[in-house]
């Protein structure tokens, strides 16, 4: 006799959960490829210029960001469950701090405002301003994410991890992957509000998806197939990165 499956509502929200990734990545695929078939000469142009001139820029300064935010956010998260009242106080000042700046304010303070003080050979192009822009807004939001994650496991668990093992390991080994596993949702909310908040760095000139639509845009003037691509290209990233965020929570599991 086989036992009947259990369906939870988690399970249930789980698989409804990729039923609807799956119809969202396959309706941006599709309208992109009928769009094309239909009006080659207007969509195809379009898709090609994206991704000939700002789509591997877009990509590249969303994962350098990304390693840098959690870097940043990683050692920021720690030092504010610190019992070392400066460590503590260091973490907090850089999160609270960075918390209350908009983006557009510190992108622009990254590139005009550190570029002023910074000698002849040493200024910051607009991909590594950008990079440090992202890497400290996000490093911010995952430093407090990471926070509450430790603070999420139970202290008896610390402490008893802490009778085995220095401060450096316990973490690499105990407490950052608990913390991790139960962050990551979180913090994959944050990877993809990167991904479009991305989409600022034209202000600076640095040509990523966006700012190529602009150029392409301003020489056709078919104003509206340029964003429809380009909001059908971003839409199929976001997706594609929040399968990649899946993976890694999965990672993390086993």
């Amino acid at each position: 006799m086989v036992a009947a499956s259990v369906h939870t509502p988690q399970s249930r929200r789980g698989r409804q959960s990729e039923w609807a990734w799956r119809i969202a990545l396959a309706g941006a695929l599709i309208t992109a490829a009928l769009l094309t078939i239909s009006d080659p000469d207007q969509f195809l142009p379009a898709f090609k210029y994206l991704f000939s001139f700002g789509f591997l820029t877009t990509v590249q300064l969303v994962f350098a960001s990304l390693a840098g935010a959690l870097v940043l956010g990683t050692i920021a998260g720690t030092a504010r469950t610190s019992r070392h009242p400066a460590i503590n106080i260091a973490g907090s000042v850089y999160i609270e701090s960075i918390r209350g700046l908009p983006i557009l304010v510190l992108l622009f303070m990254s590139y005009y405002g550190l570029n002023q003080f910074l000698p002849m050979g040493w200024k910051l192009d607009p991909f590594a301003a950008a990079v440090l822009c992202f890497s400290l807004a996000y490093g911010a939001f995952i430093g407090e994410a990471i926070r509450a994650g430790i603070e999420a496991i139970p202290q008896e668990e610390i402490e008893a991890a802490s009778l085995d093992a220095a401060p450096l390991p316990r973490f690499i080994h105990i407490t950052g992957p608990r913390a991790f596993r139960t962050i990551m949702p979180a913090v994959g909310n944050e990877f993809i509000a990167l991904l479009k908040d991305s989409s600022i760095v034209m202000i600076i000139a640095l040509r990523d998806l966006t700012k190529a639509g602009y150029e392409y845009a301003g020489r056709t003037f078919d104003y509206f197939t340029t964003y429809f691509a380009l909001a059908l290209v971003y839409l199929v990233l976001t997706l594609l990165l929040s399968r990649f965020v899946r993976w890694m929570e999965g990672a993390l599991d086993s």
